[in-house]
């Protein structure tokens, strides 16, 4: 595989990375695709921090949820109130809340999201774990293979780890 030159004067000088996937909100977004874009152009394994929620029939883009904290942000209103602050207004909610009110229609349609986010954070301890050798200890030997007992704070500092010190192999990945 080559480089082109940004690349190697990032790995020769441990430049921090961090991808930003912009236009998720866009009917053709492919948040797979961006991914393996990322591998195969930068050489890096993308560490994915946040995914999306699209809800609604026609599946749009709603909001994130991210993978550290385990919250759901969901952009309030309908499209157009969206389209006219910008997204600046949303609701931070626990994905624990979300479980604990299934029943409620407001929290129902997020409640598929559950799953696939507790798959993507198992994922994204899995990568860091690979990178991060404290993590992997404290998985292994503090936790037990538990992944509900790593914490943000653990979670956080591997993400450093990996953005500070390991950026020519894996980049973290934000969306929006």
């Amino acid at each position: 595989r080559t480089r082109n030159p940004d690349q190697v004067q990032a790995i020769s000088m441990k430049l921090p990375r961090i991808a930003f996937i912009n236009k998720m909100d866009k009917t053709n977004a492919d948040l797979k695709m961006s991914l393996n874009s990322i591998f195969k152009k930068l050489g890096s394994i993308p560490i994915l921090i946040q995914i999306p929620i699209y809800l609604g029939e026609k599946k749009q883009f709603r909001g994130l949820v991210d993978l550290v904290s385990m919250d759901v942000l969901i952009w309030s209103g309908n499209s157009d109130k969206i389209n006219e602050d910008c997204g600046k207004t949303f609701k931070r909610i626990p994905i624990v809340d979300i479980k604990k009110n299934t029943n409620d229609n407001n929290y129902a349609a997020l409640a598929d999201v559950i799953e696939l986010a507790t798959e993507f954070r198992v994922k994204l301890i899995d990568q860091l774990c690979d990178f991060d050798e404290d993590l992997a200890a404290a998985f292994l030997e503090k936790y037990d293979c538990d992944y509900n007992m790593v914490s943000e704070e653990n979670i956080e500092s591997a993400l450093r780890t990996v953005a500070l010190f390991r950026s020519g192999e894996a980049v973290v990945v934000c969306l929006g």
